[in-house]
């Protein structure tokens, strides 16, 4: 089964490509496929993956960006 999740949050982003070289290092093992935009006023993305992946990627942004999992779209 896979899962998709679209999302963007507009947010001051110090240091987008620390972000960006984070996200691609946790999740570069897994079956996460899409595209995510990163970038000084926010994120924006379209996400597929299996469930687990998919919500293991929800708490990453939750936690580095305050992206709640009520603004995703699935």
């Amino acid at each position: 089964m896979v899962t998709v999740a679209a999302f963007y949050r507009f947010l001051a982003l110090a240091a987008p490509a620390d972000l960006r070289e984070e996200l691609r290092a946790t999740f570069a093992s897994t079956d996460l496929l899409g595209t995510t935009l990163i970038a000084p006023e926010g994120i924006n993305g379209t996400m597929a993956g299996s469930p687990e992946t998919i919500d293991q990627l929800l708490r990453f942004l939750a936690e580095r960006t305050g992206l709640s999992r009520a603004e995703v779209k699935f």
